[in-house]
């Protein structure tokens, strides 16, 4: 089995992974991902590293440290899939459902019952169903109402009901079924949005960033001609970027022969004798060269 440490953040020791399987497609890993939801109970989030791989870890509670989580690692190379997991960890059967009923009293934010709800109860539950006390179970459990599908919910409910034959009066009896129906409800909508972004991944990483297409189209086999407009009676000693030398040198002396030519040097060495390099002689001024001259015819 294939093991990985990994950096975990500063003054933190390293993550250990083990390699679960590898996959050749996107659709293979959220099958996996899914049968794993409906196993263990359970919701599922994405949420991208640094690295660029993607962490896929427990969504039903804030900041679980307890649940184990799954890295996916795109192979650029072989253009597959690595899933890892955190070594060391196991989901448990119950431990999701049973962290639903952990007692908390309803929050001011969903004291107020959301028309949705109310529209979706009407809708598909009987009517002898007493919804403020539906209403008052879910907001007793651990679940984020907000990100509850109100119509998959109530078909569910209504479902449970129907195939327990539960009394509208057995409240004991609908509480728990109100419970199951909210964690199925949730777990489905985690689904579509697992598999959601797992295509997005999939296509952002498939999908050539711009510093690699810039490389590729500043690169000098980008400005080459087509392979097919190439001389091949050219041969290859000749030919340079798909231009063949003759070509370079007649470039050369039509645009920068003549600026070679033109081209001063000012107050350098211009002559050499013996490996040394002997400076030009100053030039004296005008009224200085004139004495000079009759000093010298004078002698």
């Amino acid at each position: 089995m294939e093991e990985l440490y990994v950096y975990a953040g500063e003054n933190m020791p390293r993550v250990k992974l083990t390699l679960l399987r590898r996959y050749e497609n996107i659709e293979e890993v959220w099958r996996f991902l899914h049968r794993v939801q409906d196993r263990y109970s359970l919701q599922l989030g994405t949420i991208e590293t640094i690295t660029g791989n993607l962490k896929i870890r427990c969504a039903t509670h804030e900041n679980c440290e307890k649940c184990p989580y799954y890295i996916l690692e795109f192979n650029e190379v072989d253009k597959n899939y690595s899933l890892w997991k955190l070594a060391g960890s196991e989901w448990q059967f119950g431990s999701i459902v049973a962290s639903l009923y952990i007692k908390r009293q309803p929050s001011d934010a969903c004291a107020k019952v959301p028309p949705e709800f109310l529209s979706a109860v009407a809708a598909q539950l009987d009517c002898g169903i007493d919804t403020t006390y539906v209403w008052d179970c879910l907001q007793r459990l651990c679940i984020p109402l907000g990100k509850v599908d109100w119509d998959e919910f109530a078909s569910i409910l209504q479902a449970m009901l129907k195939e327990k034959n539960v009394s509208v009066d057995d409240k004991t009896t609908l509480k728990g079924l109100v419970s199951v129906a909210a964690l199925q409800a949730a777990i489905k909508t985690t689904k579509r949005q697992l598999e959601h972004d797992l295509l997005e991944y999939d296509a952002r990483v498939k999908t050539p960033s711009t510093t690699d297409e810039l490389t590729r189209n500043s690169s000098p086999e980008s400005i080459l001609p087509p392979s097919n407009s190439r001389s091949s009676s050219v041969s290859s000693l000749h030919y340079t970027y798909g231009l063949p030398a003759t070509q370079l040198d007649t470039n050369f002396k039509a645009f920068f022969r003549s600026m070679a030519e033109n081209f001063e040097l000012f107050d350098e060495p211009n002559t050499v004798v013996r490996g040394r390099v002997s400076k030009p002689k100053k030039k004296a001024a005008a009224g200085r060269q004139g004495n000079n001259k009759i000093v010298e015819a004078s002698s």
